[in-house]
């Protein structure tokens, strides 16, 4: 039987992934552990924050690690003109897109960085081919 096993839990592995074979739900998991970490040790979300959350992936996790934390969260499909209201800008920034940014410092940047607003670049731990 050449079917490849999950490595974590031994179901039909269907993502090759960095030498790992993974089924989707661990794959899941794995993505889902690194952006809680990122988000936990870096504090991103506090007690009353009021949060703009752009594109629809970005809302679905923000959402579930803010479920039980009283918060204002508002969601848009794309960066509005101003974000003076917010005191957090949750963009889907990935780590593809932050390298692609530092090399690139001389063209404008996928998502313009919004002022006096903390911005959370809420997939940085994960690169493009991941999402």
């Amino acid at each position: 039987n050449t079917t490849m096993k999950c490595q974590k839990c031994s179901k039909k592995a269907e993502i090759n992934l960095y030498k790992k074979n993974l089924c989707k739900s661990c794959f899941t998991k794995l993505i889902d552990k690194r952006i809680r970490k990122d988000s936990r040790l870096n504090k991103y979300f506090k007690k009353n924050d009021n949060i703009l959350i752009i594109e629809k992936l970005a809302k679905k996790v923000v959402d579930d690690i803010t479920k039980n934390l009283p918060c204002k969260k508002t969601y848009a499909a794309k960066l509005p003109t101003s974000t003076a209201k917010f005191n957090k800008v949750v963009i889907p920034t990935t780590m593809d897109d932050e390298v692609h940014n530092f090399l690139s410092k001389f063209t404008k940047p996928k998502y313009k960085e919004a002022k006096k607003t903390k911005v959370i670049k809420i997939f940085r731990t994960i690169n493009d081919i991941e999402i």
